[in-house]
């Protein structure tokens, strides 16, 4: 059981995008503290290598894994090249609907869209180009989407006026 702890606690910690609490370590396992700091320097000393990319630190009892430092470089190069990947056209799709109609709630993007857009909202709101602008007074209260300063100056947009107008008549070829 012991090994059993010591790979939750590591998943734990690993999958946690806050550092994770000692005494909250104890209480969920039961365990004393002294019990539960032999298990996280165990965890430490295992990435205490020049083979790991990751190292667990502590600071007031807290503990988090972080970057080793020796790639942290190579990471942040890694990191800044796919966040500069270009937007799927279902992205594009959300993104214009929103900017053109705003402030708008989920439900709307899906009916004019036809499709569930959960996914894309949700990744586009990571990537700071919508945000949440409050919730509707309905029930189930949604929550109601603009477009972020991000959005403007990843479109090279002032304002929302310098959006290309939509025009009146599309025409279709024959």
């Amino acid at each position: 059981m012991h090994k059993n702890i010591n790979k939750i606690i590591e998943g734990i910690i690993f999958v946690s995008s806050e550092p994770v609490s000692l005494d909250k370590l104890c209480d969920f396992f039961s365990k004393d503290r002294s019990t539960i700091i032999d298990i996280l320097e165990e965890i430490k000393n295992r990435h205490i290598n020049k083979y790991s990319g990751i190292e667990l630190i502590s600071f007031s009892n807290n503990f988090q894994f972080i970057t080793n430092i020796e790639i942290a470089e190579d990471i942040k190069k890694f990191l800044e090249i796919k966040n500069k990947t270009p937007l799927s056209t279902s992205a594009m799709e959300v993104l214009s609907i929103v900017a053109y109609n705003q402030s708008v709630t989920k439900n709307f993007v899906e009916q004019v869209r036809g499709v569930d857009s959960s996914y894309i909202i949700n990744n586009l709101v990571k990537k700071e180009l919508l945000e949440e602008d409050g919730r509707l007074n309905l029930p189930g209260r949604p929550i109601i989407y603009k477009t972020t300063n991000h959005f403007l100056k990843s479109f090279s947009l002032e304002n929302l006026e310098d959006l290309p107008k939509i025009p009146d008549k599309i025409e279709i070829p024959k």
